[in-house]
């Protein structure tokens, strides 16, 4: 995955919604299940936040 904060953020947005869907619902397995995909949507958002580098050449061969 590329770095993207603006994307980052529509994610941890995304993620904030299912929160507050998971604090409104009573039915226990409902909430669960939006609190694991919130939980989805901030890992994709933190792996979107990492700048990523190129990896250095490999060390040569003695």
């Amino acid at each position: 995955m590329q770095y993207d904060p603006e994307q980052a953020m529509k994610w941890r947005l995304r993620a904030e919604m299912l929160r507050t869907r998971a604090d409104a619902t009573t039915n226990p397995v409902a909430k669960a299940s939006f609190l694991a995909l919130a939980n989805t949507w901030d890992e994709k958002a933190a792996q979107a936040e990492k700048p990523r580098y190129l990896n250095p050449l490999p060390p040569k061969p003695e």
